[in-house]
């Protein structure tokens, strides 16, 4: 990370000053983002969108490699299941 200084109004440099670190970090974080947007050459929207095609590409594979091995795992532990009677006591 690298720093940038800003000018800001003095109502606002006190806001930031007397604010606790969970706000402080927000409040970075949400500039981050807006400067992020600001200055991208592709919209937040698209940027969301191939985010989310990745994420979908990996859960999909990440779902291949688990239902093979839920089916692994059934068949190596059906032998053991039995079926269960419920007794009216």
């Amino acid at each position: 990370m690298k720093k940038i200084a800003i000018n800001v109004p003095p109502n606002l440099a006190e806001a930031f000053e007397n604010a606790d670190g969970e706000s402080k970090r927000k409040a970075e974080l949400f500039i981050n983002a807006w400067l992020t947007d600001f200055f991208s050459k592709q919209t937040a929207n698209d940027r969301l969108f191939d985010i989310m095609k990745k994420a979908t590409k990996e859960a999909s594979a990440a779902d291949s490699i688990v239902a093979i091995n839920f089916s692994e795992w059934f068949v190596s532990t059906a032998s053991f299941l039995h079926p269960v009677t419920m007794v009216n006591g």
